[in-house]
């Protein structure tokens, strides 16, 4: 059993990671071809650490794992990259899952799952991603550079979908996989398809708003489209009242880069505990990504979103398990048909406003995840590979030096202590 790690160093080297990357999971063969789709990622890291001498760990955070198959330490292989990689599995086992309201309908909740490994992490950045991604070699290459800023910015990227089960022929190639051509583009202002159309927008601005329904004004189902679960209310007063309070928020408060967030944020690790780590409200894992985005914001970070060159491919898989424009309805079914709560779009404009965000206001920031978010005081099954590898991590509760609280928050108001624990 492995206890929440105390300040120390990564065993292969004199000094800890630079990057700890953070992802989730559980051997349930969730979306098709998990086990294979897993593997790639952590191939993926560890050949890119090893070609770009990036030391870092990999935190795999196996939740709930089903208790008639391997758990993810025996299930999958750990290349060591030289040295350049550690990996470590925690095991949140399935008494403290079973805690958690709607835990039958919900085997794995992301975020909460998430924070477990951002919590023990010891890199001076922390990224969270998920376990179908690959990253393309600009981007390790930019990180390998060890330059970013650790104390003020929070950084994000866009993603494309890749078909990566069309290449036959056995083993696959994760170079070429990196190469295939995309599905989707996720960009800030919505999501693309392969021809360059812009099949779901996200409206950055009145401007755009306008334009796009001007655009599409002879097709009706393009101005329905929603990334989301939305409340339609009753009654043309109400209706009105809502529309108008969406345009205020599309005029007043700018939006962060929130389209595939959670497949990509990326923070100091001072930054996560000053915010607090993601919500851990017991939902389905929608817009709690998006959230944390706007918490960074009124905590005075900076939104860095990387060049092109360094979109993540995302490994597409089977409709419904995640969210695709054509998938959207069967998985939001889903959810409903197992009375699992949404956090819709509405609430999340909603926290927007309460965090203080828009023109003319003053930040508000807070946490929504309480003092011992990801579970810091639990003592959880850990291995860490190569074999033998012997990690000792960090202290888990204030920001390392490189910025100070104060410094933070020279501009904004702290936020009260009440809310601290709000759960939706």
């Amino acid at each position: 059993m492995a206890a929440v790690p105390v300040q120390g160093d990564l065993l292969t080297g004199a000094s800890a990671p630079y990057l700890s990357i953070v992802a989730c999971s559980r051997n349930d063969d969730h979306g098709g071809h998990l086990q294979e789709r897993t593997q790639l990622f952590i191939d993926g890291i560890a050949d890119q650490a090893r070609r770009f001498a990036l030391d870092c760990e990999l935190i795999l955070v196996d939740w709930n794992p089903p208790l008639d198959r391997p758990g993810l330490a025996n299930l999958l292989r750990y290349p060591g990259a030289e040295g350049h990689l550690v990996t470590r599995v925690i095991t949140v086992p399935a008494e403290v899952h079973r805690n958690l309201p709607h835990a039958e309908a919900l085997p794995l909740f992301q975020m909460i799952a998430k924070n477990v490994g951002i919590r023990r992490s010891r890199g001076r950045m922390v990224l969270a991603t998920n376990i179908d991604i690959l990253f393309p070699d600009p981007l390790v290459a930019r990180l390998a550079v060890r330059d970013l800023d650790a104390g003020g910015s929070v950084y994000r990227t866009d993603r494309l979908d890749i078909d990566w089960l069309a290449e036959t022929g056995g083993a696959h190639d994760l170079s070429r996989l990196r190469g295939l051509p995309p599905l989707r583009y996720h960009r800030r202002d919505g999501t693309y398809d392969a021809t360059g159309a812009r099949v779901l927008p996200l409206y950055q601005n009145l401007g755009d708003l306008i334009e796009y329904r001007w655009r599409h004004r002879r097709d009706r189902a393009a101005h329905s489209r929603a990334a989301g679960p939305e409340t339609k209310p009753t009654g043309l007063v109400r209706r009105g009242l809502s529309y108008t309070g969406k345009l205020w928020n599309l005029v007043t408060v700018p939006k962060p880069h929130g389209n595939g967030c959670g497949d990509f944020t990326m923070m100091g690790r001072g930054c996560w505990l000053r915010v607090g780590g993601y919500a851990e409200w017991p939902t389905y894992s929608w817009n709690i990504d998006a959230l944390l985005l706007y918490q960074a914001r009124a905590y005075g970070l900076h939104e860095v979103v990387l060049p092109p060159d360094c979109s993540v491919r995302h490994m597409e898989h089977g409709a419904g398990s995640g969210w695709t424009p054509e998938g959207a309805a069967s998985l939001f079914r889903r959810l409903q048909a197992g009375a699992v709560p949404v956090v819709t779009n509405e609430t999340l404009a909603r926290e927007a406003r309460n965090l203080g965000l828009g023109v003319g206001r003053r930040p508000r920031p807070r946490q929504y995840a309480p003092p011992n978010w990801g579970y810091a005081s639990a003592v959880f099954e850990e291995r860490a590979f190569p074999e033998g590898a012997r990690v000792t991590a960090p202290d888990r509760g204030s920001p390392p030096a490189e910025r100070s609280a104060a410094e933070l928050d020279a501009s904004i108001r702290r936020p009260s202590s009440e809310g601290s624990r709000d759960r939706i």
